[in-house]
């Protein structure tokens, strides 16, 4: 058995040595910098779910409605401000990780190789409902809001859902589309079988080695997008492949 484990860890400790009124620095809200965090975080609204139907009045007193977004008032103020953007998670994984194991048994040798990064969010674009490539309409298919169906997945299939009080369309951000992109990937599995010399060598052969190989078998993840390893989603997926075939040496 053999491992590796690469840890990545990274603070901004300081920025341009502007002070506020209580002598702190100033972060840079624009490029998503902050004093004492990662240099490459997310930074938007935090998605808190579906108005529910017992939350009707509540729900109008931010004119919305059951079945629409809520967004978490952080500050308590009953109002949706640039104050009450959060950080949610860092882009860059916290944790990268490999293992191998080998086992042996006569002339039968098998590796499995396993690959893991934990850690990291980002944004699922294929969450949103407006992605178009050529003539492909790609989004996911979600559990949407229904008042048979009060989950708190995602919001009624209706765009006037996706306003919220205080929050422009535009300016909606990302929030509700953060996930998780950490997985464990069944990489590599080999399997594979070397002939006795006392059967091959009266045909001239040295070596007589047949494999099969299986590649990306497996993947465990809260992902819902094509794949959590690619940075674009629009990019082909790393696919299953299998492999037969033999080694001959003479």
């Amino acid at each position: 058995m053999s491992g590796n484990l690469a840890a990545n860890k990274n603070k901004i400790l300081a920025l341009y040595g502007l002070l506020d009124d209580e002598g702190k620095e100033v972060d840079d809200v624009g490029n998503k910098w902050f004093i004492g965090h990662p240099i490459r975080v997310n930074y938007d609204y935090v998605y808190d779910g579906v108005w529910q139907l017992d939350e009707a009045e509540m729900a109008a007193a931010w004119k919305s409605q059951p079945g629409f977004i809520k967004l978490r008032d952080v500050n308590g103020d009953t109002l949706l401000t640039a104050v009450d953007r959060q950080i949610i998670g860092q882009q860059d994984p916290k944790l990268i990780w490999g293992l191998t194991n080998s086992f042996s048994y006569k002339n039968f040798k098998l590796n499995i190789f396993i690959h893991g990064v934990q850690g990291i969010t980002k944004v699922d674009e294929y969450m949103k409902d407006d992605v178009y490539e050529s003539v492909r309409r790609n989004t996911i298919n979600k559990n949407r809001w229904t008042p048979t169906n009060p989950t708190n997945d995602f919001y009624m299939n209706d765009k006037l859902a996706a306003r919220m009080a205080g929050v422009n369309a535009e300016e909606e951000g990302d929030g509700i589309y953060f996930e998780d992109a950490s997985f464990l990937r069944v990489k590599d599995i080999s399997l594979s079988y070397d002939f006795p010399k006392r059967m091959i060598q009266k045909a001239g052969l040295e070596r007589f080695r047949i494999f099969i190989t299986g590649r990306n078998l497996a993947t465990i993840t809260k992902w819902n997008g094509l794949d959590p390893e690619l940075d674009d989603q629009r990019n082909i997926p790393l696919q299953k492949e299998y492999v037969f075939g033999l080694n001959l040496s003479f």
